[in-house]
């Protein structure tokens, strides 16, 4: 009697270690794939902040982004996730937030294959940039040209009865007028702001460094 009891014992202590080693395992397999689902979001957020300079590039002169440059969010947040055992089923963008959703490779203690989420944020959101003002101002310096052109045709008409009196004015400087007019001027892409020149013949320089930009954003995890 008293073997029986010892036995149904250590039957029930070993079934009870049993459980408990299953549950801890378990506990480390969804901690992993948590830390798989972080890192893959904070890697697509980060992507987005590599990809800010191409991609104001490509908007103030009037492209699309070309692949290839840099990876994507979705190539990097598969990449994070791979290196940590999981895949990434989902991903979706909204603002400065991105959202994703991986996989394990492997069925876990419970028998399935888990999953886990996880979101990141860039601090900022990058838009369209708002080329409004810099056009503004550079249309007002091709307006005071034009004044200053028709101004000048205006003295030399008037000065052109008078040989004596138009010796003494300076010619018009035909190529000073002629000269490439640019303005400089901070504007706003979404909630980023950035440097830029606009020449008069549309074309518009990016004079933001790459960490001047980089540096407005915060990339880290949310809920």
């Amino acid at each position: 009697m008293i073997i029986m009891v010892i036995g149904a014992s250590l039957l029930f202590l070993a079934f009870g270690f049993f459980y408990v080693v299953r549950v801890a395992t378990m506990g480390d397999q969804m901690d992993r794939l948590q830390a798989a689902a972080d890192s893959s979001a904070l890697a697509g957020a980060k992507a987005i902040v590599d990809q800010a300079v191409p991609t104001i590039e490509a908007d103030l002169n009037g492209h699309l982004l070309t692949s290839g440059a840099v990876d994507s969010p979705k190539e990097s947040a598969a990449q994070f996730a791979a290196k940590n055992d999981a895949h990434l089923t989902n991903l979706s963008m909204n603002g400065n937030r991105v959202s994703v959703t991986v996989q394990s490779t492997q069925k876990f203690e419970s028998g399935q294959y888990e999953r886990a989420t996880a979101a990141a944020t860039t601090g900022k959101t990058l838009g369209t940039c708002n080329l409004l003002t810099v056009s503004q101002k550079l249309q007002e310096r091709v307006d005071e040209r034009a004044q200053q052109l028709e101004q000048a045709k205006h003295d030399a008409e008037n000065n052109a009865g008078d040989d004596s009196e138009f010796l003494d004015q300076p010619p018009v400087d035909a190529a000073k007028n002629n000269d490439e007019l640019t303005v400089e001027s901070e504007i706003m892409c979404g909630e980023v702001s950035v440097n830029v020149r606009l020449h008069d013949d549309g074309s518009i320089d990016l004079l933001s460094t790459p960490s001047e930009i980089a540096k407005q954003f915060d990339v880290h995890l949310t809920k």
